[in-house]
C-alpha cells in the first residue's frame, strides 16, 4: 500500500465514506472517478484488511460491542414507540441495517446475462 492508500483507510475510517475518503485522498479528481476507485479501491484485500483493523482498534478502544447498539437501539425504540414514531423508525432502519436485514440476497451464477429474482412471501391470514 502507498501513503495515498493510507490516507484514504484513514479518512475511510473517519466516516465510512470511501468517495470523500477518496476525494481527500486524491483531491484533483472528478467527485464520478472518487466514486469508481473508492470502490476498487475497498475491494482490495490489504485495504480491506487495514479497514478492519482499524475498525477493530476503535471499537476496542471504546469497548463497544455490535450487541450494545442493538441493544441501545432497541431500547431507544421501545421507549420512542409511542412518544416519537420518527425516532422509533430511525432505531429500526439502524438496526435493520447493522443485523444485514436490508440487504438483498445475492445469488451467483455464471454467464453474461443479467437475471431478475423475484421473491414472494406468503402472507396467512388469521381466522
Amino acid at each position: 500500500m502507498n501513503q495515498k492508500h493510507l490516507l484514504f483507510i484513514e479518512n475511510y475510517l473517519i466516516d465510512g465514506n470511501g468517495t470523500q475518503a477518496y476525494l481527500k485522498a486524491y483531491p484533483n479528481v472528478t467527485y464520478e472517478t472518487a466514486y469508481v476507485n473508492a470502490s476498487k479501491l475497498l475491494r482490495k484485500p490489504k485495504v480491506k484488511e487495514a479497514i478492519e483493523a482499524g475498525k477493530k482498534e476503535f471499537r476496542d478502544k471504546m469497548l463497544i460491542t455490535k450487541e450494545d447498539l442493538i441493544k441501545d437501539l432497541i431500547d431507544i425504540k421501545n421507549a420512542q414507540k409511542t412518544d416519537n414514531a420518527q425516532a422509533a423508525i430511525k432505531a429500526i432502519e439502524v438496526i435493520s441495517k447493522m443485523l444485514g436485514l436490508n440487504e438483498p440476497e445475492r445469488i451467483e451464477h455464471s454467464g453474461n446475462q443479467p437475471i431478475t429474482v423475484i421473491k414472494t412471501v406468503e402472507v396467512k391470514k388469521e381466522k
